[in-house]
């Protein structure tokens, strides 16, 4: 017994030990994969979406990705199209965060299509947005300018204002990155936050084109402009955070990691340094909290902080560690960018020899960076290029062909009703004018018989109310011919009968076929206008207004509906048969 108790207790020590040996974002990942089986409807959810996030966190790409698959399949099960376009957008985000960029480019057309299907513009902008992003990354210049420009047009046809600002963020961001022109650069960013500032909630891009605006005005050195703007990104930060703590989405630290990382190079441009100080202690607080992508934001920030300082010494330790992860990543351009700026500080430091050993290497890495981007442009144009000639020809072909067989179809068609057309169109219209004589004579006969007042059943005051209205209804439009007036309508008649309007419409509902008051009247103009295209002299302009008609199209379209003649062949029939 002993022995089994012993055993016990080392098994139960060795599951605690080892659990308490996980990180605990792994526990806390753990313990909601272990509830899922437990959790319905909402809250099943709920624990979906937070397990990605900590899956994201932990930078568990495939978990990740797979949790987003079950959670798009739960709301496209559930008929929510709004959640499903939040997590297919998420899903594709991953695949960008984590470089699977074919991935990426396989499932985005049926997603842009998917969200437009669903009329999610939002969504549908954001992954446009992440199409330039993965172009500008693979160095495809070209095709991010081409989806700039179509995503803006596109945007400003819908009248889109996030699709716009989006756009034009993207476009600030090109200006500064291939053609590292800062003028224009500012004005797109600045027209994008002036379209941002239109929309009362704060979206994430939002944040990052501030983030982008701010850093551009700091290297431009436009110390003019930087509190303002420094303020307003700061502002709409704490907004769009006080709306993710109130939907219990946590805090958005990656945000102000970035914020807070921008603040510091301008606090002491302004020679702050105690302000610096303080800005890069929250930096730290809140990068604890970022996944560990954001550790090279960190480190450039402290290069520039001891750059600014003139502690060129604790500046190198942090240029090497950037120098190190980028050569590892393959950031070619990151990376002969962080040389030159080493060796500008080696030569702050009176180190010649190092400075001079980093300019060499940075004018031919340089060298080699700009023959392979000059390779993969033409690389990029030349198959550009020959796709769409290739499409270009084929849609010539079948422009062609499509082409040739419409108009075989359409001369054999045209040929085919020339024949027909003279030969039926005369005898069609004289069988519709002869079948509207045969329903007139009936329409006026079923009137006759159905407007007394007294029936077999007894006298006008004991018949049932319904019956009441609608003969006094069919005298009075016998006697009076009420209709011929255009200004008729239920109120008129009801005023007239002595009833209501309520009244009224169901006795014509139940007595002419559930029609209403004002169909009801027009068929009695329509009936007067048929009878005087048939036997008066007058004009078919006198006529629209004798009957009752206030407007021509009504009364043609009305005519046509109810005959199948237009009001002209009604008449030139009519003058036929009397010949």
């Amino acid at each position: 017994m002993r022995l089994v108790v012993s055993v016990f207790l080392c098994l139960l020590f060795s599951v605690v030990s080892t659990f308490a040996q996980q990180p605990p974002l792994e526990r806390a990942v753990d313990s909601l994969e272990a509830s899922l089986a437990q959790r319905k409807d909402a809250e099943r959810i709920a624990t979906l979406s937070e397990l990605c996030n900590l899956l994201y966190d932990l930078g568990d790409s495939a978990r990740e990705q797979k949790y987003l698959r079950v959670l798009l399949k739960e709301n496209e099960q559930r008929g929510d199209t709004k959640g499903a376009g939040y997590n297919y957008t998420r899903l594709l985000v991953s695949y960008f965060n984590f470089d699977q960029y074919d991935q990426l480019e396989a499932e985005l057309p049926d997603a842009l299509t998917y969200l437009l299907e669903t009329e999610q513009l939002d969504y549908y902008y954001t992954l446009r947005a992440l199409q330039i992003d993965m172009y500008l990354l693979q160095e495809r210049n070209y095709s991010a300018l081409q989806e700039m420009q179509d995503m803006y047009n596109d945007a400003l046809e819908r009248r889109h204002i996030f699709g716009q600002a989006v756009a034009m963020y993207k476009i600030g961001v090109a200006y500064v990155q291939i053609y590292l022109e800062t003028e224009p650069a500012l004005a797109s960013l600045k027209r994008c936050i002036e379209l941002f500032s239109q929309m009362d909630q704060v979206d994430l891009i939002e944040l990052d084109a501030h983030c982008d605006y701010c850093n551009v005005l700091y290297q431009a050195s436009l110390t003019d402009s930087l509190p303002q703007a420094l303020a307003r990104w700061r502002h709409r930060l704490d907004k769009a955070n006080a709306r993710e703590i109130a939907e219990h989405k946590g805090q958005l630290y990656i945000k102000y990691t970035y914020y807070y990382a921008a603040a510091v190079g301008i606090e002491l441009l302004f020679g702050d340094k105690s302000r610096a100080t303080a800005l890069l202690d929250s930096l730290d607080y809140t990068a604890a909290h970022c996944p560990s992508t954001i550790a090279p934001l960190v480190l450039d920030t402290r290069e520039e902080y001891f750059k600014l300082l003139g502690r060129y010494d604790s500046a190198l330790v942090y240029n090497q560690q950037l120098l190190t992860e980028y050569r590892a990543a393959g950031l070619t351009a990151l990376t002969s960018n962080r040389i030159r700026l080493r060796g500008n500080m080696f030569y702050q430091l009176g180190q010649y020899d190092s400075a001079a050993y980093c300019y060499h290497e940075y004018n031919e890495l340089r060298d080699s960076t700009e023959t392979g981007l000059n390779a993969n442009l033409l690389n990029e144009l030349n198959t550009i290029f020959k796709v769409n000639e290739l499409k270009a020809a084929q849609r010539l072909l079948n422009n062609r062909l499509v082409l040739s067989s419409l108009a075989a179809v359409l001369l054999a068609t045209i040929v085919l009703l020339l024949v027909l057309y003279t030969h039926r169109l005369r005898r069609k219209n004289r069988l519709l004018y002869d079948s509207v004589q045969k329903e007139l004579q009936q329409s006026r006969a079923r009137k006759e018989r159905s407007t007394p007042v007294t029936t077999e059943t007894g006298p006008h005051e004991e018949l049932p109310r319904e019956m009441q209205i609608y003969n006094s209804l069919c005298l009075l439009m016998q006697e009076k011919r009420c209709f011929c007036d255009a200004n008729c309508n239920a109120t008129s008649l009801a005023k007239e009968l002595g009833t209501n309007r309520t009244y009224l419409a169901e006795a014509i509902k139940l007595y002419e076929n559930g029609i209403t008051v004002l169909e009801y009247i027009n068929n009695l103009r329509l009936e007067y206008a048929a009878q005087l295209l048939t036997d008066s002299p007058y004009r078919i302009t006198e006529i629209e207004y004798m009957a009752g008609f206030s407007s021509r199209t009504t009364f043609y379209r009305l005519f046509k509906e109810k005959y199948g003649l237009s009001t002209s062949e009604f008449r030139r029939i009519a003058e036929e048969k009397r010949s």
